[in-house]
């Protein structure tokens, strides 16, 4: 069994609320674990993070497409929101933290969110 995987690691700014999005990849290059990692550590805003995050995880370890998250939460509108800098993708508006992760991830794995990890 593989210990050791690749990831990948994007910046992201919503608002002036800044951290990173980790993700893990399989060995085919497909999301395994996602960790979210917000510069207001403590704060209620960085638990939801990364209970939001632990989800994802375990759904896509155990066969939860990356698309279905993606339709699923790209919608959902809170504070913050507002112009968003993900990665290294030009400026754009994002109605959540949520939604602006699922732009990242949409974005980076387009071609395989509709693949079961194997």
């Amino acid at each position: 069994m593989t210990t050791t995987y690749p990831s990948r690691v994007i910046k992201f700014d919503v608002a002036g609320y800044d951290g990173y999005l980790t993700v893990v990849e399989d060995g085919q290059g497909r999301p395994r674990e996602v960790f979210v990692k917000i510069a207001k550590e403590g704060s209620t805003l960085s638990g939801f993070a990364r209970a939001w995050a632990i989800a994802v995880s375990v759904g896509l370890r155990q066969g939860v497409l990356l698309a279905d998250y993606i339709h699923a939460c790209s919608d959902t509108a809170f504070e913050p929101r507002g112009v968003a800098q993900l990665g290294d993708a030009p400026p754009t508006e994002a109605s959540s933290l949520v939604a602006a992760w699922c732009m990242i991830l949409s974005r980076t794995y387009a071609s395989g969110a509709a693949k079961a990890p194997g």
